[in-house]
């Protein structure tokens, strides 16, 4: 079997097809190098090895050499020079699981060549590079915005007011709100190169109160994901708001139900009390540990929206130690008219939206 070519090779001239394999061989580890990132944060965080509510950025020792065992210091270096040779994506994602959990990241690899990193990864994703300090490193997010309207109706005033969302929060599959994306909604968004983030939600007090409610919001969810043509491994959130009495059960019996349906489940919330007690609980179930969150924490108001130009540095709060990989910095205000109904929001560039 000939040896794979090596971009490093002086000789190596891709052709087409070299360049589709070197894409295969770069994704190839991703998925592996996230899980395990994933679930080495979550061990930290439990051990106790460092307090995520301190924020990014602070300094661990004992952390750091933990990282160092684990061969994510230095993971992109020859062998030859002490490194690992694995991939700058699989570099990517480990660093970014580390600042969704605002693991103790300042003695160490995250502003090494810094500038080469976001410059591919922002080709690559899509997403937005976001300075975060000069010592520390850079966030990769995307810049959005969610609302109950429609996108077609919407879209000029946020890009004109805001700046060009790179996602769109939309509701999928609600039995009590008016406000579901359609297809030629989501046609549109896709058009101007906006993704969507589904949502979905139940109006009314004690929406979310047991497993089988749990279970039965994603069966409706599952439904609408398929009849719209989300592809299978897109998130899709739970709209869970104190108001919707959420308990362990019903996030449990939504994240088992949307796992097994082939898609990613996720949870909108407000990182504090019936949420977090509720999903802390839950959280034995890998499904719910693995979930994706979307906090309202930090929030700006009443400060008013802010533009892509002036969204916030991207910081969400944790709940019980769990980071959240997407932000809603702003709600919307009846008061603030351009547009009065569309909410701000941050993700991290990976978040598989549709």
């Amino acid at each position: 079997m000939d040896e794979p070519k090596r971009l490093d090779d002086p000789a190596f001239e891709p052709t087409d097809e070299d360049l589709i394999g070197l894409s295969k061989r770069a994704f190839a580890h991703v998925p592996r190098a996230r899980e395990e990132s994933l679930r080495k944060m979550r061990q930290e965080i439990a051990a106790g090895s460092f307090n995520p509510n301190n924020g990014k950025g602070s300094f661990s020792k004992e952390f750091a050499r933990k990282v160092g065992a684990k061969g994510w210091i230095g993971m992109t270096w020859p062998k030859q020079y002490g490194g690992h040779e694995r991939s700058h994506l699989e570099r990517y994602v480990v660093i970014e699981e580390m600042l969704a959990h605002r693991a103790p990241t300042r003695s160490y690899s995250t502003a090494q060549s810094q500038g080469y990193y976001a410059a591919i990864i922002t080709d690559l994703s899509g997403g937005s590079v976001q300075a975060t300090s000069s010592t520390v490193g850079v966030t990769w997010f995307r810049w959005g915005v969610d609302s109950c309207d429609r996108v077609t109706d919407d879209y000029n005033a946020v890009v004109s007011a805001l700046g060009k969302p790179e996602f769109w929060g939309r509701y999928i599959g609600s039995t009590s709100f008016a406000c579901n994306v359609t297809a030629a909604d989501a046609s549109f968004a896709h058009s101007n190169g906006v993704a969507i983030l589904p949502v979905y939600a139940e109006d009314g007090s004690a929406a979310f109160t047991s497993q089988a409610a749990g279970q039965q919001a994603a069966t409706w969810a599952v439904d609408a994901a398929h009849n719209l043509g989300i592809p299978g491994g897109t998130v899709i959130m739970l709209d869970a708001e104190p108001s919707y009495g959420v308990v362990a059960g019903s996030l449990q019996g939504w994240a088992d139900s949307i796992a097994v349906s082939g898609y990613k489940p996720g949870f909108y919330e407000y990182s504090g009390n019936p949420f977090a007690s509720a999903f802390c609980t839950a959280a034995s179930d890998p499904n719910v540990a693995n979930a994706l969150l979307w906090t309202t924490q930090p929030n700006v108001q009443p400060h008013g929206h802010r533009a892509l130009s002036a969204a916030p540095a991207f910081g969400p709060s944790p709940t019980c130690g769990y980071g959240a990989s997407a932000l809603q910095y702003f709600t919307q205000d009846p008061n603030n008219v351009i547009p009065p109904n569309v909410d701000d929001d941050e993700a991290l560039a990976s978040i598989p939206l549709w």
